[in-house]
């Protein structure tokens, strides 16, 4: 196996980031997808999930729990505000696995000490049943007959 070519990683949601940092994403070619694509997921979300199909066999998701908002990841010290929800990220999360090249779901850095009310365990649920039912629609479209086509008398397109 190959190792991850940078341009095949897509950053979402990250937050915070210092000069530096900054500089060294955009050297690399890495797309960044802002909360506000996460939370839209519109045509910047749509294209990075397109480019990724495209360009490898397979689709990794990796979540650093951090990138959550800090009121969903109290216990984390390295959150910065203005982060998605758990409901936000794991919607996401549920468009990128109806895809059939998206493979496998990674979550780190979950504070479980300084978690003492379940909050990020909570979020951290929501993600993965947005992984399981991104897969169960792939699944169902999978297994359900193809539709029959049908043409409009008016103006003769298929449909």
């Amino acid at each position: 196996d190959r190792p991850i070519a940078k341009p095949d990683i897509v950053m979402v949601g990250v937050r915070g980031t210092d000069p530096l940092e900054q500089a060294r994403i955009e050297a690399d070619g890495i797309t960044r997808l802002s909360v506000a694509d996460v939370r839209a997921r519109g045509d910047a979300f749509q294209a990075a999930l397109a480019r990724l199909a495209e360009t490898t066999d397979a689709i990794y998701v990796h979540v650093d729990l951090d990138v959550l908002d800090p009121s969903v990841i109290p216990g984390h010290p390295l959150t910065a505000p203005d982060g998605p929800t758990g409901e936000e990220l794991g919607a996401a999360i549920e468009v990128m696995f109806r895809h059939p090249k998206t493979e496998a779901l990674g979550l780190a850095s979950y504070p479980h000490r300084a978690d003492p009310d379940q909050i990020t365990l909570r979020a951290v649920q929501t993600l993965v049943m947005g992984a399981v039912r991104g897969m169960a629609a792939r699944n169902d479209r999978e297994t359900q007959p193809p539709a029959a086509a049908t043409v409009s008398s008016d103006a003769g397109a298929q449909t």
